[in-house]
């Protein structure tokens, strides 16, 4: 196996003749190449040549010569002769790996492989692309220093003798040299072009004090002293580095190209600037694929180099180059750049002198043109314009304005002067104590904001701001404005700045405040012309005022006048109606008077400010509509501003003036004041319509009522009285239907005599004092009203109107007493078909009416009353001598029925007297208990003829005390237990406890319930009997019934019950004893207590007969 062996130079043996030919021709070529390596000024050309010949002298197939680069460590192809001579100078550097290079120049020795198929050095890109088998590396020192290594080559193994190695190394030391004194004069050519870049790049930044120039030019001359694919500037300001100038992205990351003026970079965040500023050395990141510290995402960026700029021992700046191969930047570069850095530092330090002083030059003159703006200043307006303009353009580009305070909101407003990034753009009103503005007006006192984002109260208006300075503005010692500057740098502005600012706002403050001054004047003179001439106008409206006398009229004259006049958008006048609550438009001028009819349009007093100001009575001035609570939005028109005047007369508010405008703040006090003189002037021609109508409806009312007294003197009679009445009163109000009831003095009850139109179903309808409608009126004497029957909360009072409600025929009327002498004899009632509210006149009207129908319908009844008397007085006779007639009928009558019924009894007598004395003994006491029975028989029927004499002779002599009816029945039912128990029947008591006296006689109830009792034990063979009392749900009358369990009562003996002497089929058929007076009894006590009897009976189930009394009621 073939190694390479190093060797040394060996002694020279006797040569022959060819040797010595050799050795000429060796020496010939060693001469040549360290001629050419010496003499041949074009470095490649050299190295074309001496490898050329180098081929030559060893016989090779191949010379390649490699260079060693120590900086970065790197081994790169240089020159060649051979198979790929000319393409192995811009071979890529050869790999880091153990190659026969490597170890040659490791080893500083010659190294010969004499086959590299055997060889542990792989030159692999070599070997494999040639495809050889010999190899010599012969290194290549110079001035102690490794320059590089010679490589010869042979497509078949060699084995090299020790000539042809000392041979190479003679060979290979001028061609050391050669490179040596290449790279020492690239070298020198290299510093000397780049000190001349570095001067010129330094002479261009400072032929300008203009710091955005030199900020341009910087960028541009770096390219001449390092190179790079995109490069920036970023200024260091309170912990933060942000780009201000930049070239190349749109090559390395056109991503970030849009936003990278806006990016700020936080330095305790970003560690590569972090550490430029703290040590204030440069930074290289060789490959930021693989830095921890590096921004992501890097685009194509892979090598980076970073420089501070220090001005004044401070950081002011950092430059940042790129490259988007790794590895680029070296050693060399950075002190390129750190030189350049310090040149520009030096430029940086003298642009800031110049532009303090160019900033301070500017500042005067800005101020100069200020105090000259304010001398010619015509108007507040224009000098704030022109301020703006001197200022901001001069000094404040970006964001320059003024706001002045609107002291009635509380707002600042922006002038329209007032710019953002150039431009007037408006903006809202800012609130008083919000945002930076607000905070220095409120405070009055200046504020430097270095970080907005850092800064709660800042307002955002421009995105792009970062730093703000805000100072007030004051006219004497009022504050009237401030004046603000925003900038998109972190702390943009300097004490320098507010300085100058409040000597600006000094200076507006006092000429704002003479042209105020003066804008007064003039406005006081302008208002004084137009209140004259606008005190003509409404006196002209008083004329128009004064000739009229209709109320609507004075309203829609009034609101158009002031329309055309003084120029409003909108007037409308509103009348108050009391009784409803409510305001109801009369007029209206303006876009609003199509969807507005005057008369219909009402509103609650608590609805919008037409409503506050008729429940208050007081002026309402709403210059900013958008921030009331009651304001209603108009439909046709934008108001923005509205005032409403109260129309008093003497201290009653009759209605409100409503004026709107589309101005916010459109009403001043001058306004106030000549619109109340306006509203003063339409109160008085309402006064004098009101009066004027008033006086006119009391002649149509006194005329009309003097034509109705007449035709009432001229009525022959109520028939003819009643539909006259009606007729006017139904007029009065438009009514569909009226009903005249009059008052039965003896009854207390109300009868409709008349109806008109007429309808005969309620002629002859009746209401008892306190029933209904008409009862109700009657007896509380006041007049009634319903606008609206179906909904009224008193339903009840309507219950025999519901029929005529639900066909819709009435829904709302009024209802008056009829009075004569205080006394009321009638009650008039008024319908209409629809809901209907009464007005004051209307109810007056019918009250006159009322009156005069009162009267004379008391005159025509009494006339009624004595002819009604004097006819009474003749039947009275003819009826007392029919009675007369009657009572001889009935005397016959009873008698011939006593008769009748004594002579049976007495016949009996007779009859069973003879057979008692002619019977046998064993029969005698059976005649005896006969006779027994017919004396009782007729004494029964003697005593219940005098009962019925007793009630009838003592009809009106019964005096009537509190009785308790439990009582009653309970000492009658004991009366008659023992009876009851040897009929063998049972009798239950369900008195009720608690129950209310009656007014009765104790004695005559007890018989009531005895005889109830007697007949129920007479016609109940088997059961038993039950005595109830109670009290009806109304509590106004008690019950005592008597319910038994016998064969009841056929239905043709009901009718009979009652009569005298009458006893019915069963109890004449059964032979049950009885006089038939018993009920008639009952009858005659009850009817005398002012009760009833009721009966209930069915056949073979009982008979139940219940008798019902008033209770005492409480007085």
């Amino acid at each position: 196996m073939n190694t390479a062996v190093p060797f040394s130079s060996p002694s020279l043996s006797p040569l022959t003749e060819a040797a010595w030919q050799n050795q000429e021709q060796y020496l010939n070529l060693l001469t040549k190449i360290t001629h050419d390596a010496a003499s041949i000024l074009n470095f490649h050309q050299m190295l074309h040549t001496v490898t050329h010949n180098l081929r030559q002298l060893l016989g090779a197939d191949g010379c390649y010569i490699t260079t060693w680069d120590a900086d970065n460590q790197e081994i790169k192809p240089l020159a060649a002769s051979g198979p790929y001579e000319d393409s192995y100078a811009t071979m890529p550097p050869l790999p880091d790996k153990d190659t026969l290079t490597k170890v040659v120049l490791q080893q500083e020795k010659v190294i010969a492989v004499p086959d590299a198929r055997t060889s542990p050095y792989h030159q692999v890109r070599i070997v494999q692309r040639l495809q050889v088998a010999g190899l010599l590396g012969i290194p290549l020192i110079a001035l102690g220093q490794k320059m590089g290594v010679i490589m010869l080559t042979f497509q078949e193994p060699h084995q090299f003798t020790a000539a042809e190695i000392h041979r190479a190394e003679q060979a290979a030391t001028p061609i050391a040299l050669a490179i040596a004194r290449a790279r020492l004069l690239h070298q020198e050519q290299e510093q000397r072009a780049l000190a001349e870049a570095l001067r010129e790049a330094v002479a261009v930044i400072n032929e300008t004090l203009d710091f955005d120039q030199i900020l341009d030019r910087i960028l541009i001359q770096i390219a001449r002293v390092v190179p790079y694919d995109s490069a920036n500037i970023m200024l260091v300001e309170h912990g933060r580095a942000r780009i201000i100038r930049h070239i190349g992205y749109e090559r390395t990351n056109p991503a970030l190209l849009p936003n990278l003026s806006t990016f700020v970079f936080d330095l305790d965040t970003t560690a590569n600037l972090r550490q430029l500023v703290q040590t204030r050395q440069p930074l290289i990141i060789s490959d930021t694929a693989i830095s921890s510290g590096w921004l992501k995402p890097h685009g194509l960026i892979r090598a980076w180099v970073g420089v501070p700029i220090v001005v004044r021992n401070q950081v002011a700046a950092l430059i940042a180059l790129d490259k988007v191969e790794s590895n680029f930047y070296k050693s060399e570069h950075v002190a390129r750049l750190s030189a350049f850095a310090s040149q520009v530092a030096l430029a940086w330090h003298n642009a800031e002198l110049h532009k303090a002083a160019q900033r301070q030059l500017e500042e005067m003159f800005a101020l100069q043109a200020l105090t000259q703006a304010a001398t010619q200043a015509i108007s507040e307006d224009d000098l704030i314009k022109k301020a703006t303009e001197i200022i901001g353009d001069t000094l404040y580009p970006h964001n320059f304005g003024i706001l002045l305070l609107d002291e009635p909101s509380l707002t600042l407003r922006p002038h329209p002067s007032y710019r953002i990034k150039g431009q007037h753009l408006p903006f809202s009103p800012i609130p008083i104590a919000q945002g930076i503005v607000g905070q220095v007006a409120q405070t009055g006192k200046p504020y430097r904001c270095p970080d907005v984002q850092k800064d709660a109260a800042y307002v955002k208006i421009d995105l792009d701001t970062r730093s703000e300075l805000c100072v007030p503005i004051f006219a004497g010692k009022r504050l009237i404005g401030v004046v603000n500057t925003e900038s998109t740098e972190l702390d943009a502005f300097s004490e320098g700045d507010e300085h100058l600012l409040l000597t600006f706002a000094r200076q507006l403050g006092v000429a704002l405040e003479k042209l105020r001054l003066f804008a007064d004047i003039q406005r006081q003179s302008e208002e004084i012309r137009q209140w004259a001439h606008r005190l003509t106008l409404l006196q002209n409206l008083n004329q128009q005022l004064a000739g009229l006398v209709d109320s609507r009229a004075v309203c829609h004259t009034c609101a158009e006048y002031l329309v055309q006049n003084f120029g409003f958008i909108s007037v409308s006048v509103h009348l108050v109606d009391a009784e409803a609550e409510e305001v109801v438009c009369e007029a209206i001028a303006g876009p609003n008077r199509e969807l507005i009819q005057p008369g219909i349009y009402r509103q609650k007093l608590d609805q919008g400010l037409i409503g506050l100001v008729a429940q208050t009575g007081k002026t309402l001035v709403v210059n900013d509509t958008a921030v009331h609570p009651h304001f209603i939005p108009s439909p046709r028109i934008s108001v923005r501003s509205e005032l409403v005047l109260p129309l008093r007369q003497g201290k009653q508010l009759i209605g409100v003036l409503n004026v709107d405008s589309t101005d916010i703040n459109a009403f001043t006090e001058t306004d106030v004041t000549l619109l109340t003189i306006a509203a003063d002037q339409l109160t008085a021609a309402l006064e004098r319509a009101h009066l004027f109508d008033q006086i006119s409806q009391r002649a149509a009312r006194f005329e009309a009522l003097s034509t109705l007294s007449s035709e009432l003197r001229m009525a022959q009679n109520l028939e003819e009285m009643l539909p006259t009445i009606l007729q006017r009163a139904i007029s009065v109000v438009g009514g569909s239907l009226g009903s005249l009831y009059l008052r039965d003095n003896a009854t207390d009850i109300l009868v409709a005599r008349g109806v008109y139109p007429l309808k005969k179903e309620l002629l002859g309808r009746q209401f008892k004092l306190g029933e209904g409608i008409v009862g109700h009126i009657a007896a509380t004497g006041n007049i009634h009203i319903t606008e609206d029957m179906a909904h009224s909360s008193q339903a009840r009072f309507y219950h025999q109107e519901k029929e005529l409600v639900d066909r819709q025929e009435i829904r709302s009327g009024i209802g008056l007493p009829l009075r004569a002498q205080e006394r009321i004899v009638g009650v008039m009632y008024i319908s209409l078909p629809e809901v209907h509210t009464f007005m004051a006149e209307e109810i007056d009207f019918l009250v006159a009416i009322s009156e005069a129908a009162g009267g004379a319908l008391d005159r025509m009844l009494v006339q009624q009353t004595l002819e009604e008397r004097v006819a009474d007085r003749t039947r009275e006779l003819e009826t007392a001598n029919e009675q007369l007639l009657e009572l001889d009928r009935l005397k016959s009558r009873f008698i011939s029925e006593v008769s009748h019924e004594l002579r049976t009894p007495i016949t009996n007598l007779g009859l069973y007297l003879d057979l008692l004395a002619q019977s046998k003994p064993e029969r005698q006491t059976y005649y005896m208990e006969v006779l027994r029975r017919q004396t009782d028989r007729l004494t029964q029927l003697v005593e219940d003829i005098l009962s019925l004499s007793r009630l009838e002779l003592g009809r009106d002599k019964i005096e009537l005390k509190p009785v308790d009816l439990n009582g009653v029945a309970r000492t009658a039912v004991a009366s008659l237990s023992l009876r009851v128990a040897e009929a063998g029947l049972t009798l239950t008591q369900k008195l009720q406890p608690d129950l209310p006296p009656v007014h009765g006689e104790p004695i005559q109830l007890s018989l009531v319930v005895s005889h109830l009792l007697h007949n129920a034990i007479q016609f109940t063979p088997v059961g038993g009997i039950v005595v109830r009392t109670g009290l009806n749900e109304a509590g106004t009358a008690v019950f005592l019934q008597v319910m038994d369990t016998g064969a009841g009562i056929p239905q043709a003996d009901l009718p009979h019950l009652f009569e005298r002497f009458y006893r019915g089929q069963r109890a004449t058929q059964s032979n049950i004893p009885g006089t038939g007076l018993g009920l008639a009894i009952v009858k005659e006590v009850v009817d005398l207590h002012g009760g009833n009897i009721e009966v209930g009976s069915a056949e073979g189930k009982g008979s139940t007969f219940t008798v019902w009394l008033p209770v005492i009621r409480n007085q």
